[in-house]
C-alpha cells in the first residue's frame, strides 16, 4: 500500500517536472502556437466548404495556408512598415494656424492658457521615440519572428489537415464526462469565432475603411490613422468617431471644405454604420463579449506579446470567461 502511494507521488512529481520543462521548451513559440489554434478555429467554416469540394485534405490545407499568408501576413508586414514611416510625419500634417486657433478657443473657454501645439509635440515625440527605440529590439528578434511564424504555419497546416483527429485527442485529455467535454469545446469554438468575426474582424474593417476615406479625401497619413481607428473601433458609441470627427472639423477650420465635409459624411454614413450592419451578422447574442473585455484583451495582449496580441489577447480573456460561466452553470 505504501509502495503504491510512493509510486503515485513519484509519478505526479515526475509529471509536473516534465510539464514544466515542456513549458520552457515551447514558451518562445507559445504565442504562435496559440495563434495557430485561433486561426484554425476562425477559418474552420471556410475549410469545411473547401473539404466538401476538394476531397484531398492535404491540398485543402495548402490552399488555406496560402490564403492565410496572403490575407494576414503580407498586409501586416506592409502595415507595420508604413506605420513606422508615417508616424514621424503625423505631426507635420497639422496646420499651425488651425492649431493656434484651437489653442485660443480652448484658452478663452477654460480661462486658462492652453497650448495645443506643445501637447501635440510632446505626445508624438513620445510615440516616435518609442517606435525608434523598439527598432533595434525588433531587428534582433527578426530571426525569432520568422521562426515563430514558420512554427505557426507548420502547426496550422496539420490543424487544418488533421483537425478532427487532433480535436479528439485533446478532448480525451479533458477530465470531464463526454457530455461536458462536447459542450465546453463547442462553447470555446463559438466564443473564439465570435471574438474573431464579431470584434476583431469588424474593428479591422472599420479601420481599413477609415484609412481609405482619409486617403480619398487627402488627409495625410491614412495608414497611421486607420490603425488608430482599428484600435478605437471596439469602444461603444465613440469608436472611430474620435478620429474622423476631429479630422473633418480640422479640415473645415483649415477651409478645406471638400475634405472636411467629405470625411464627415463618409465617416458618419459608412465607417460608423459598419458596426451596426456587420457585427450582428458576424456574432450571435450567445457569443457576444462585453467590449471592455475585448479592449483589455487588445491592449494587454499587444503589450504582452506585441502585434499578435491584438488577436490572441481578446480570445484568451473571452475563453476564460466562457470557462468560468461553464463551471458556474454546469459544474458547481
Amino acid at each position: 500500500m505504501a509502495n503504491n502511494k510512493f509510486g503515485k507521488y513519484t509519478f505526479v512529481v515526475l509529471l509536473l517536472l516534465i510539464l514544466y520543462l515542456s513549458f520552457l521548451t515551447i514558451r518562445p513559440f507559445l504565442p504562435y502556437i496559440v495563434l495557430a489554434f485561433i486561426l484554425a478555429s476562425a477559418i474552420y467554416p471556410l475549410t469545411a466548404r473547401f473539404n466538401e469540394r476538394i476531397k484531398n485534405k492535404t491540398v485543402v490545407a495548402l490552399v488555406m495556408i496560402c490564403l492565410v499568408f496572403l490575407i494576414l501576413i503580407v498586409p501586416m508586414g506592409y502595415m507595420v512598415g508604413s506605420l513606422i514611416s508615417q508616424t514621424s510625419g503625423v505631426y507635420k500634417s497639422f496646420d499651425p494656424e488651425t492649431i493656434n486657433e484651437i489653442s485660443i478657443f480652448l484658452s478663452e473657454a477654460s480661462g486658462k492658457d492652453v497650448d495645443v501645439n506643445n501637447y501635440i509635440i510632446a505626445s508624438f515625440s513620445e510615440i516616435k521615440n518609442y517606435i525608434i527605440n523598439s527598432i533595434p529590439q525588433f531587428i534582433e528578434s527578426v530571426s525569432g519572428i520568422v521562426l515563430g511564424f514558420f512554427v505557426m504555419f507548420f502547426i496550422l497546416f496539420y490543424l487544418i489537415k488533421d483537425g478532427d483527429t487532433i480535436k479528439k485527442s485533446l478532448s480525451d485529455l479533458i477530465p470531464l464526462n463526454p457530455e461536458y467535454k462536447t459542450r465546453v469545446i463547442e462553447e470555446i469554438d463559438n466564443v473564439t469565432r465570435g471574438v474573431i468575426d464579431g470584434q476583431v474582424l469588424t474593428a479591422i474593417i472599420q479601420g481599413v475603411l477609415g484609412g481609405i476615406g482619409f486617403f480619398i479625401f487627402g488627409i495625410p497619413n491614412p495608414i497611421f490613422w486607420g490603425f488608430i481607428m482599428t484600435i478605437l473601433a471596439i469602444i461603444p458609441l465613440l469608436g472611430t468617431t474620435i478620429v474622423w470627427l476631429p479630422a473633418g472639423i480640422l479640415e473645415i477650420l483649415s477651409k478645406d471644405y471638400f475634405s472636411g465635409f467629405g470625411i464627415l459624411l463618409y465617416g458618419g454614413l459608412i465607417v460608423m454604420n459598419i458596426d451596426n450592419i456587420l457585427r450582428p451578422k458576424l456574432i450571435s447574442k450567445r457569443t457576444n463579449i462585453h467590449p471592455a473585455v475585448i479592449l483589455v484583451g487588445f491592449l494587454g495582449g499587444m503589450k504582452l506579446i506585441g502585434l499578435m496580441g491584438f488577436i490572441i489577447g481578446p480570445v484568451i480573456l473571452a475563453v476564460l470567461l466562457t470557462l468560468l460561466k461553464f463551471y458556474n452553470r454546469d459544474l458547481k
